[in-house]
């Protein structure tokens, strides 16, 4: 993992970070495994190349942890939470505006109503398990 700054607000799931991504993924706990997943599976069959996806960890604790300066206009941004979507959504356009970045596209997916069931059958219903992503991946490039 790589800390942004000083005060260690989130992570990257690539290692190492690079500054020409061709999609980014944002996503904190449960996701980010289906997403690290989802990263794995794309580059291994060629979509995708290691060094042009990235994928962060946001500590939602810290909405003004300056992982904005990670973002990039003109490309695809996936916004996945493990609660209500509008939440990290908040979260991430606080950076979109604060360092004026403008996606080419931005899929948000997130728990959005109670459900039971489990975890890899509400994954699938709300389009956060790790094929979802891919296909949202796929859609949005």
């Amino acid at each position: 993992p790589r800390s942004f700054g000083t005060e260690k607000p989130g992570y990257s799931l690539t290692s190492p970070w690079h500054r020409d991504p061709e999609m980014i993924i944002v996503t904190n706990g449960l996701i980010a495994g289906q997403a690290y997943r989802a990263k794995i599976k794309l580059e291994k069959s060629g979509i995708i190349s290691a060094t042009h996806f990235g994928a962060l960890f946001v500590n939602l604790l810290v909405p003004e942890q300056g992982f904005g300066q990670y973002l990039k206009s003109g490309i695809p941004l996936m916004i996945y939470y493990n609660g209500n979507i509008n939440i990290m959504a908040a979260v991430v356009n606080q950076s979109l505006v604060a360092y004026r970045i403008a996606p080419k596209a931005i899929i948000k997916k997130g728990f959005d109503i109670g459900l039971s069931g489990s975890i890899p059958e509400l994954l699938k219903h709300f389009g956060l398990d790790t094929n979802s992503i891919i296909n949202d991946c796929l859609q949005a490039k």
